[in-house]
């Protein structure tokens, strides 16, 4: 892979630190609600994914690379979302992580 996991890490910390900037879980129960939350934005980007590609291959098979184009530059935007979105996911896991290593335990 060439994007490393060394950048992947550092855009996990970034988002992290947006985080943790607005303060830590106050139960368990709100760091599900939040994880759950930026889990499904990521998986609304993947079903965006999904969609798109079939898009792409409809219009592979109708010969048509206008519109096939299209679909694929709207892969590479909902693919880059839903990366976004997976490094917040990632954030929220470690920042629910620190909230149970802080001894809180509902």
């Amino acid at each position: 892979m060439i994007v490393s996991t060394t950048k992947i890490q550092e855009a996990i910390d970034l988002e992290y630190d947006n985080a943790i900037s607005k303060g830590m879980y106050n139960s368990h129960h709100e760091a599900y609600a939040v994880t759950k939350e930026e889990l499904e934005e990521a998986l609304a980007e993947i079903d965006k994914c999904i969609a798109a590609m079939t898009g792409a291959w409809e219009n592979v098979k109708l010969d048509a690379p206008a519109s096939v184009c299209m679909f694929v530059r709207n892969f590479r935007n909902y693919s880059q979302k839903a990366a976004e979105e997976l490094c917040q996911v990632a954030a929220c896991c470690e920042k629910w992580l620190n909230y149970y290593a802080g001894g809180s335990d509902e």
